[in-house]
């Protein structure tokens, strides 16, 4: 059908930006090295520090997938992105932004910063870069590990 179509060519197409356009990373393991999946942790927290935010002319973004695809994950939420310009995000008093990664709406962190996954079975992460620039134009960037956390009440 036309729609398969369609989506087989923007799954295509996402990845066909050049490096000066968008830089992509990718994991499928939290700090430790285990895949993740909230079934065994409850949650996750990925912290840039305040030197460490991506450097973009336009924006980042931090999206979660299925391992097997790049679906997003479906969630009642309808919330598929924490990123640079999420109305709300919240930036920690040392200048830091924590993005918590769980099933759950936290109760003692912003909802600005949470990430919806699945509450069962692995998803991945994805953050973008759109217009990098400083070390992520240069390649030297390396986004901050993904650590495990109980879920913030």
């Amino acid at each position: 059908t036309a729609y398969i179509d369609r989506a087989a060519i923007a799954e295509y197409i996402m990845f066909g930006n050049g490096f000066s356009t968008a830089a992509y990373f990718q994991t499928f393991k939290d700090a430790q090295g285990i895949p993740l999946d909230a079934s065994t942790v409850g949650g996750y927290v990925l912290t840039f520090a305040k030197d460490q935010l991506p450097e973009a002319a336009r924006f980042w973004s931090v999206t979660a997938y299925t391992p097997g695809s790049i679906e997003l994950i479906p969630n009642p939420e309808d919330k598929y992105l924490v990123a640079s310009y999420t109305p709300g995000l919240v930036t920690n008093d040392d200048g830091s932004v924590s993005i918590y990664i769980q099933p759950e709406a936290p109760t003692s962190a912003p909802a600005a910063n949470w990430l919806p996954v699945p509450a069962n079975g692995p998803f991945n992460i994805m953050l973008r870069v759109y217009g990098p620039e400083g070390t992520v134009a240069a390649g030297d960037y390396h986004p901050p590990a993904i650590t495990a956390s109980a879920t913030p009440n």
